[in-house]
């Protein structure tokens, strides 16, 4: 099961800059770590992942966060879960973040995400009631379309919907760039595959952060949609596995993924919008983080996953 992380005044709610939420750990067991690890088909460097993963189709934005350090492209690990966005003439499904997110994530990927949420059915049944009692107080104007679709919508239907591979490489006292989060990360769940790195995240009026050590098989699931965060990349422990990544050498690797929600109106820019929801399904979220167990699925489980 995975557990959540204490605050240091007592309990295990944290107050972020825009709503209060909660951080669950857990680690994967050897095997599966080792067979999402080794997945046949990852790309063998930066240049076939970008290719893969239509990095030449991201906005500027976008494209200006891949560079010596890091790579990051965007995947889905299902079908479309909602019509096209109004005004646009893409499916609001096969973007995230300024990235096209029309290819298929990594199999074996899509299958442990599929096993996660049936390992974790009733689970999502429950924060569906939960959103759903959440945003129902709300009037349709407080609550507009993304409001409307997180009350409607089963959470089987978008959680996890986004992939985004990671390859990054080791680097003494780097750090990325302290940032919130848009909406797609109401929930949103890090795999650590290669390496090891530090996430940095801040409670407001504080400017101490809390620091969670992220090792290879770590996985955490929490709302950075809710607070200021960034990840401090130290020197490489005596041990460490790499991932060999062709032109950028050794790498870590962490798996982000994150949700198709908040697709409408601007609503995957930092703070998601509108505001009375994403603070209503901010507080279903962590109610349901805290109340609800959440399991992580074996290597069995997702091997079974047919996808």
């Amino acid at each position: 099961m995975l557990e959540a992380l204490c605050c240091p005044r007592g309990g295990a709610v944290f107050h972020g800059k825009y709503a209060r939420f909660a951080v669950l750990r857990g680690c994967l067991d050897q095997a599966t770590l080792e067979w999402l690890r080794r997945d046949p088909d990852f790309p063998t460097g930066p240049d076939e992942l970008k290719t893969r993963y239509r990095w030449q189709r991201a906005s500027a934005k976008a494209k200006s966060y891949t560079n010596e350090y890091k790579v990051q492209v965007m995947g889905h690990t299902g079908g479309s879960t909602q019509p096209p966005a109004r005004g646009l003439d893409v499916d609001s499904s096969t973007r995230c973040n300024g990235l096209d997110a029309s290819v298929p994530a990594l199999r074996r990927t899509r299958q442990w995400v599929q096993a996660f949420k049936r390992t974790n059915v009733v689970a999502l049944d429950a924060l569906q009631s939960y959103l759903a009692e959440a945003l129902g107080k709300l009037s349709p104007a407080e609550m507009g379309e993304n409001g409307k679709r997180l009350r409607d919508v089963h959470p089987a239907r978008w959680l996890f919907h986004f992939w985004m591979p990671q390859p990054m490489r080791p680097g003494a006292g780097r750090t990325d760039k302290k940032h919130v989060d848009g909406g797609a990360s109401i929930i949103h769940l890090s795999l650590s595959l290669f390496g090891t790195r530090k996430l940095l995240f801040w409670e407001e009026g504080d400017a101490r952060p809390h620091v969670l050590i992220l090792r290879e098989g770590d996985v955490y699931i929490s709302s950075p949609v809710a607070n200021e965060h960034q990840v401090l990349h130290d020197d490489p422990a005596s041990g460490e596995d790499f991932l060999e990544f062709g032109s950028m050498g050794p790498v870590k690797l962490a798996i982000q993924l994150r949700c198709d929600t908040f697709a409408l109106n601007r609503g995957r820019c930092p703070p998601a919008s509108p505001k009375a929801a994403l603070e209503a399904a901010s507080e279903a979220v962590l109610r349901w983080l805290l109340e609800i167990p959440l399991a992580l699925p074996t290597l069995g489980e997702a091997q079974a996953e047919l996808v």
